[in-house]
């Protein structure tokens, strides 16, 4: 059975339980490993999740996102955007699909959250691009889901504040979980400018 965000697990990170949770679930991975006789050998465990669960995660001994096989899916390149867009019926021209792409870098959850605002709700691209850094624009809860993950842990907000100061990332370890957990591109840049432009605010 596939665990998703409709059973909890997305609106489990960043509260109390999820550590004894997430250490739960590394613990069975490990038993599977240790007794490969065992009745643990019967289990297998699929996680899908997003790229910012890995900002929640505090003790990474007790991570079930480290181990295992993990496939990572990219962001959509140009290509794929217009594809999107032709299958929410083509709202925007091929002019406006580039512009997406610079808004959104190809993240793929806020790539469809602004097609969502101009098919759904009438917004115009420029309106969207607009309102992309706003607490009440399209990307408003994601945003504030990341602000949150960032605000949980010391040491992320730190580097974070040393990202928006200017400086280039120090830590690599720290640079590796923001990395991972989809705030930076493999550059050490944020992913996309509304991530900064956020979390300036």
């Amino acid at each position: 059975r596939v665990v998703g965000p409709r059973d909890g697990l997305g609106r489990l990170c960043g509260r109390p339980p999820a550590n004894a949770f997430f250490g739960l679930l590394r613990r069975w991975h490990n038993r599977r490993a240790l007794e490969p006789d065992g009745p643990w050998s019967n289990l297998t465990l699929v996680l899908a999740h997003a790229t910012e669960a890995h900002l929640f995660i505090t003790d990474l001994s007790q991570s079930p996102f480290n181990v295992g096989v993990r496939i990572e899916l990219a962001d959509f390149d140009q290509a794929e955007v217009a594809e999107l867009n032709a299958r929410y019926g083509s709202p925007l021209d091929a002019g406006d699909v580039a512009r997406l792409y610079a808004i959104t870098q190809g993240q793929p959850y806020l790539t469809r959250r602004a097609l969502d605002a101009v098919l759904m709700q009438g917004l115009e691209l420029d309106e969207v691009e607009a309102q992309a850094a706003q607490p009440d624009g399209p990307f408003g809860d994601h945003l504030r889901r990341v602000l949150a993950a960032v605000r949980q842990d010391a040491g992320v907000e730190a580097e974070v504040s040393r990202l928006l100061a200017g400086e280039t990332a120090e830590n690599c370890p720290m640079r590796a979980r923001l990395n991972a957990g989809g705030l930076l591109d493999r550059s050490g840049r944020f992913r996309v400018p509304a991530y900064e432009a956020y979390l300036r605010a």
